[in-house]
């Protein structure tokens, strides 16, 4: 079973440090994505775009791919700064089962499991409180979990 009051005190106690070591950035978004935890910051999204528009001169100039760019969790160089485990009150097979029946649905998405449902209600915690409190945000900083599909 999911230890929500465990979990949210990692998350509070890995931002914490996390913010400690970063304190010249500003950061947009707060990710949840699978059993890590991921930042980004403005300074990141800057120089990840600057980079792939050099590598694809083609790409990345329309403000919906620059969109898709900041907020997606493979392109975040903070992707997994922290990851959880059952000591953090983690639960492995539920998060196992929940990809097991998302990948068995005709939307490939399983919101009703025990996962989706204790990530709903850690990320509605998270952004009651002050967890974030601790770093420099942007104005459209975000806290959100991410819902892959198979």
């Amino acid at each position: 079973m999911f230890d929500l009051d465990k979990l949210y005190q990692a998350v509070k106690n890995a931002v914490a440090a996390f913010a400690a070591d970063h304190d010249d950035e500003t950061f947009n978004a707060f990710a949840i994505d699978a059993d890590m935890l991921c930042l980004n910051s403005e300074q990141v999204v800057t120089s990840t775009l600057a980079e792939y528009q050099t590598r694809w001169p083609d790409c990345y100039s329309d403000p919906a791919e620059i969109e898709d760019l900041k907020y997606n969790t493979g392109d975040w160089i903070y992707q997994g700064f922290f990851d959880r485990d059952d000591t953090h009150g983690f639960d492995r097979d539920a998060y196992n089962l929940h990809y097991a029946e998302a990948g068995s649905s005709a939307d490939g998405t399983a919101p009703h499991s025990r996962y989706a449902k204790a990530m709903n209600t850690l990320i509605a915690r998270l952004k009651r409180s002050d967890v974030f409190a601790c770093m420099e945000k942007s104005q459209d900083f975000r806290i959100v979990w991410v819902e892959h599909t198979y």
